[in-house]
């Protein structure tokens, strides 16, 4: 009898002690990703409109002679020049579907004034094997990281200082391995700035901007 008491008390210290090894082990909860060591993206944008319009060229059916033959919409007002500035980023994950920390992006100053061509932006570091949903460049005033300019936003040799974000979804999300190109349309967010350059007066301004490039203006990303 006492031969079997002694079995059962150490077969309950095991099984206590396996149930607190489970509960110490670490997890990935709450981290934000699901992904491993930063590897890099390439990010660049695609030819882009700024009326809300698709250009021919951006058709899948066209697309490999899109720098041969351009195709501008009717509707599209000029563009003459489109810079940003981009220092950080903000990552959406399907894990968890909240923007994470603002991270180190110096992409510098991007520059889109050709709309008819794609253009390489620069490159950045995300989680191996994180799933990707959306990313938010913070537009920001840095004339350091910027070649010297002042500003965030120039349009149309308008310009503002403001703190913006250009947003980006991917739908269906993407997996981020090394080396991949995520491609950017930036048409939507083309349009709002031309709507607010437009405006009579001119409402392309560090006050009224916000109106235009709301929250819900998202851009579309894929990856190659």
């Amino acid at each position: 009898m006492s031969s079997f008491k002694t079995v059962k008390f150490t077969f309950i210290k095991l099984f206590c002690f396996s149930l607190f090894i489970v509960s110490c082990a670490p997890t990935d909860e709450g981290t934000g990703t699901t992904g491993g060591n930063p590897v890099t993206v390439t990010i660049q944008s695609s030819p882009y409109t700024n009326d809300g319009s698709t250009a021919l060229f951006m058709n899948p059916a066209v697309k490999k002679i899109q720098n041969l033959f351009l195709f501008p919409s009717a509707y599209a007002a000029t563009i003459n020049d489109f810079k940003f500035c981009i220092t950080q980023l903000k990552v959406v994950t399907s894990a968890d579907g909240q923007p994470s920390s603002s991270q180190e992006a110096r992409l510098g100053l991007v520059d889109v004034s050709t709309a008819t061509v794609s253009q390489e932006w620069g490159q950045i570091e995300l989680a191996d094997g994180s799933q990707v949903s959306e990313i938010h460049f913070e537009v920001h005033t840095d004339a350091e990281s910027c070649s010297g300019e002042n500003y965030s936003v120039s349009y149309n040799s308008q310009t503002i200082t403001k703190d913006l974000e250009f947003k980006f979804k991917f739908d269906p999300a993407v997996t981020v391995s090394n080396g991949d190109t995520f491609t950017l349309g930036l048409g939507v967010i083309a349009q709002a700035i031309e709507n607010a350059s437009a405006a009579i007066p001119s409402q392309f301004n560090n006050e009224q901007i916000s109106n235009y490039l709301e929250t819900t203006v998202v851009g579309t990303g894929t990856k190659e």
